[in-house]
């Protein structure tokens, strides 16, 4: 039997898809834990269908011989690319050959427990990049959301000096990163 933890649901701009990610473990949880990871799902309402975002497995980075990446918090952008997080690290991620296999090196946060989880795109169509890396970040960069305007919105973690999380905004071109809104913000409002 299998287990499986669903988390970040989001409609498309049609109503007709849902995104999600999951993590199926099968049992027993305790042994096969490691071994799995957090993939991007797609529900079409039409069909009452669920199916991987990403066909293939290897391009999902699913898997502990692959390098095992966590797909997390998808959101979709009004041109039908998904931003979402994940510690595939697509940019900072150096390939290094040793005895003909790949060796992965992915950055690890500050406290060096894990792998960054930070902002990515994935367009289904391959208009230009399939994954496209949009921010960099010691700690992780979560729960994305696209506003009215196209941008996109942010928790960034930063546990480098002060351990805060604050609310960023991104392009989804990767380009004006900006503090939106956190630990930089004591002086705002009103008391």
């Amino acid at each position: 039997s299998l287990r499986l933890d669903i988390r970040g649901l989001e409609s498309s701009y049609d109503g007709q898809q849902l995104i999600f990610a999951a993590r199926v473990v099968p049992e027993p949880v305790a042994d096969n834990l490691e071994a799995s990871s957090w993939n991007l799902w797609l529900f079409d309402l039409e069909s009452m269908q669920a199916s991987f975002l990403i066909p293939s497995r290897i391009r999902r980075n699913e898997g502990v011989e692959t390098g095992a990446a966590h797909d997390i918090d998808p959101h979709f952008l009004p041109d039908d690319r998904i931003v979402f997080s994940s510690t595939r690290q697509v940019a900072s991620q150096a390939r290094q050959l040793n005895e003909g296999r790949s060796q992965l090196f992915a950055a690890l946060d500050e406290d060096l427990d894990e792998p960054a989880a930070v902002l990515h795109i994935y367009d289904p169509l391959r208009r230009q990049a399939e994954f496209q890396q949009i921010s960099f970040n010691l700690s992780h960069d979560l729960d994305p959301t696209v506003m009215a305007d196209g941008s996109i919105v942010f928790s960034r973690w930063n546990n480098t000096a002060t351990d805060h999380i604050s609310l960023y905004r991104i392009s989804p071109s990767g380009f004006g990163l900006s503090p939106l809104y956190g630990f930089h913000s004591q002086d705002s409002g009103t008391e």
